[in-house]
């Protein structure tokens, strides 16, 4: 195995708990001597020594002895590994496939992200990602970059320098990449936000690097415009025109909202270069429960002329529990003029509010026919502990994919999974991948907001059942969520989409009173914590 270039400070490591799964299903399988054997990449038996903890770290992995901790301290557990390993039907065995490690301050924050790929030898350096933090956490700097085997090193690639106001949101973003014959950085493009005097981002300027003029050109720009409740009414985006030295509009939201501030109407138009106006192009139009939630949401086309036209229906029902129980997609029949229908989700949950079976139907013109589900089941701490997946065949549902051996830590944390291939032809699951997660635990008492690169509002704080969540989030993100206690365990995940000037929310487990914190993650990378109570 190649030597890994890679260190963990004693800084890094003082006073942080290092835990992961004793489960091994490897040592259960039928395995080649000769083939198979997938060791721990450097770093993690690096780790092994460092806190002195028992045991082979290929079968017994890391379990870190009992470290008192200050039952007051607000703790929070950041992933510091994982490791994914595929299984070799030809030879009965595991193959390593890849792994990461994560390095942080002490305060939680995230310095580093390591890749490992494997080769004939074992465990190779892949790619690296390297943050500089600024002195409120954020990232001033994320440099890529490569493993070269000839020499032995890690090689530039690429990097992106932020810039931030003092309210911590993004003023600029410059990407370079690494010029190996001149050994330097050449930059490569630009962003540039402008923000007025209430912190809302009034412009994001787009710029490319132009080599033979040493200059940064434009290239495309969006302009929002807000109302005199901060609410985004238009986003404008244009192009720059090289040859008249202008900007040339390109399409433009107009979006309208609800007395109670939710977003109900939103247009896309097109810019009409030949009228010099706007051109209608889709309209969504959304609907509410009376506390809040979506109920409708219609998608209309423009039929060229003078009116909307009908194209597609979303419709969400929920429970007594304000919990999402079915959705509905419907498409306009222009024939009838009647909304069809066209698939069925429907959604079951626990006493904890957590998921346990997702079903989706099709219509077929006069009912209903099944045609895909998925099943989750939790142990007594509502920890999930198998998650699978099935197809309709017609007259009964046939097995797909599974994922089982959930493995948790004292705290609640993932450390391993395994997942199995359904294999209809002789009705057994056969061994596919097998997942290993490895944590440290983070104190972070006193701080009242560990981190907020999103810049989102999270209420009501004391927490209710259902938590409600607002941030500047682009059309199409994916919002990803972890909800942990004091002590670190984590008691719910989820992920939502999200799109601008939209309220995410989300039906919480049922809590005791007590210390929580919020970990939320977009599309990007950036994350937000946030300390809450019951």
């Amino acid at each position: 195995m190649k030597k890994l270039f890679l260190t963990l400070s004693a800084a890094w490591c003082a006073g942080t708990a290092l835990y992961a799964g004793t489960h091994n299903p490897a040592n259960s399988l039928p395995q080649n001597p000769d083939h198979g054997k997938v060791p721990v990449p450097a770093v993690f038996t690096h780790l092994n020594r460092s806190l002195s903890l028992p045991g082979n770290p290929r079968t017994k992995t890391f379990l870190a002895p009992a470290i008192p901790q200050n039952k007051t301290a607000a703790l929070i557990w950041q992933l510091v590994g994982d490791r994914r390993d595929y299984y070799s039907a030809a030879h009965m065995g595991w193959d390593g496939n890849d792994s990461t490690v994560y390095q942080y301050t002490p305060a939680g924050l995230r310095t580093a992200m390591i890749q490992f790929d494997t080769v004939a030898s074992g465990w190779q350096n892949d790619y690296k990602h390297t943050y500089t933090l600024g002195l409120a956490g954020n990232v001033v700097e994320d440099l890529g970059q490569t493993w070269d085997d000839v020499g032995n090193a890690w090689v530039n690639d690429s990097r992106n320098q932020n810039i931030y106001t003092p309210s911590g949101d993004t003023l600029q973003v410059t990407d370079q990449v690494w010029d190996v014959p001149g050994a330097a950085w050449l930059n490569d493009s630009r962003l540039t936000n402008t923000y007025d005097a209430n912190g809302l981002r009034t412009y994001q300027l787009t710029e490319d690097w132009d080599d033979a003029g040493s200059v940064w050109v434009n290239t495309s720009r969006l302009q929002k415009i807000y109302d005199a409740s901060n609410r985004v009414t238009e986003n404008i985006y244009q192009d720059w025109d090289d040859v008249g030295g202008i900007w040339v509009n390109t399409a433009r939201e107009v979006f309208a909202y609800t007395s109670g501030g939710l977003l109900n109407d939103r247009v896309y138009q097109n810019w009409n270069a030949g009228s010099s106006a706007w051109a209608n192009a889709t309209h969504t139009v959304f609907t509410y429960t009376s506390i809040g939630l979506v109920s409708t949401l219609t998608d209309q086309h423009w039929d060229g002329v003078s009116s909307w036209i009908n194209y597609e229906q979303f419709t969400y029902s929920y429970d007594a529990a304000d919990r999402l129980s079915e959705k509905m997609y419907l498409s306009w029949d222009n024939n009838t003029s009647l909304w069809t229908n066209v698939v069925k989700d429907s959604y079951t949950y626990n006493a904890a509010n957590l998921q346990t079976l997702y079903q989706s139907q099709m219509w077929n013109g006069n009912a209903w026919d099944n045609y895909f589900k998925q099943e989750n089941d939790y142990n007594g701490t509502n920890q999930l502990t198998r998650f699978e997946t099935y197809m309709w065949s017609g007259t009964a549902w046939v097995s797909g994919n599974r994922y089982s051996g959930y493995t948790y830590d004292a705290n609640g944390n993932l450390t391993y999974d395994l997942g199995e291939v359904y294999n209809s032809t002789t009705a057994v699951y056969n061994l596919y991948s097998r997942d290993f997660y490895y944590y440290a635990s983070f104190n972070t008492t006193g701080m009242s907001q560990v981190k907020n690169d999103l810049g989102v509002k999270v209420y009501p704080n004391p927490l209710g059942q259902t938590l409600f969540i607002e941030g500047k989030f682009r059309n199409g993100e994916r919002l990803q969520g972890q909800l942990s206690d004091a002590a670190g365990r984590v008691l719910q995940v989820f992920a939502q989409p999200a799109h601008e000037g939209e309220r995410i929310s989300v039906a919480l487990p049922t809590l005791t009173p007590g210390l929580y914190f919020l970990s939320l993650t977009d599309n990007t990378g950036a994350a937000s914590v946030i300390k809450l109570a019951k």
